[in-house]
């Protein structure tokens, strides 16, 4: 008897809490955002390989990026530069700090929203390089430390691509592609866990994850979102490993796998090892 080979679709709509609501992403989004961590994974290798001090690097794309942000409107936008697109994409996984910000600095207002499957092809088709500007005009006051933050997002990154998922063509075959829309129905059960253990830190697994984060670039809508199905506009906290350790980390994690068995009744593993 042959095994069945079909590729897993999506259901029409998911239960979180008290509520039913249409997938919150959908593939191409997840798979955009895939390719650009390994654009961002490239660059970095690139920079090194040139002896470039990563650090010093991020700091000027900081720079960049705030430099743009204050230049760059939706009506007259261009594609940034990859540097520039990396530090954004971190910008947008601390949606609360972005949200706030936006309010005091109005530039970034028309930025709250990362077009992720538009610049994934756009920055797909150049080739990788290190050569840029320097900024020259007054920094903005951001709400965080965007380089450290681009230096934590490099650590997921790097599972990301240790896990091979960064490779060309990795979702391609139906088993990976299924693992991949696996994640995206986890991360809906996830976020129905956070409405029934509303105390829970809930640490994801590496698929939850990836979904997770492609939620948050979406920007007013993924605060919206989480606001009403689970009451508030879930914040996401990728400093709590440096704040507490790796014992933090795992009490969070060995949590979140009770709760998810108590109401699941499965385990909570990843399709990711890691």
């Amino acid at each position: 008897m042959l095994a069945m080979s079909a590729t897993f679709q999506l259901p029409s709509t998911f239960t979180v809490g008290e509520f039913s609501t249409k997938p919150l992403i959908d593939v191409a989004q997840v798979r955009a955002h895939v390719v650009l961590l390994g654009l961002f994974f490239k660059l970095r290798k690139t920079v090194e390989a040139e002896g470039k001090d990563w650090v010093s690097y991020i700091r000027g794309a900081v720079d960049r990026f705030g430099e743009w942000a204050q230049k760059v409107d939706r009506e007259s936008y261009k594609t940034p530069a990859l540097d520039v697109a990396m530090v954004w994409h971190t910008y947008m996984l601390n949606p609360l700090t972005f949200a706030r910000d936006a309010e005091s600095m109005h530039c970034l207002k028309h930025l709250d929203g990362f077009p992720t499957v538009d610049l994934a092809k756009a920055l797909s088709v150049n080739t990788i390089t290190t050569g840029v500007t320097e900024a020259t005009g007054p920094a903005l006051p951001f709400g965080i430390d965007l380089i450290a933050a681009v230096q934590r997002q490099g650590g997921f990154i790097e599972k990301v691509d240790r896990l091979g998922w960064t490779a060309n063509g990795f979702f391609d075959a139906v088993e990976t592609a299924n693992g991949l829309i696996s994640g995206i129905a986890r991360y809906h059960a996830f976020l129905d866990l956070l409405t029934a253990e509303p105390g829970i830190a809930g640490v994801p697994t590496m698929d939850i994850d990836l979904a997770w984060h492609t939620h948050q670039l979406m920007g007013e809508t993924y605060r919206t979102d989480t606001e009403h199905l689970i009451g508030h506009a879930v914040d996401h906290d990728d400093d709590v490993d440096e704040a507490g350790g790796d014992e933090v980390m795992e009490e969070g994690f060995d949590a979140t796998a009770a709760a998810w068995k108590a109401r699941f009744g499965v385990a909570y593993e990843s399709n990711g090892k890691e």
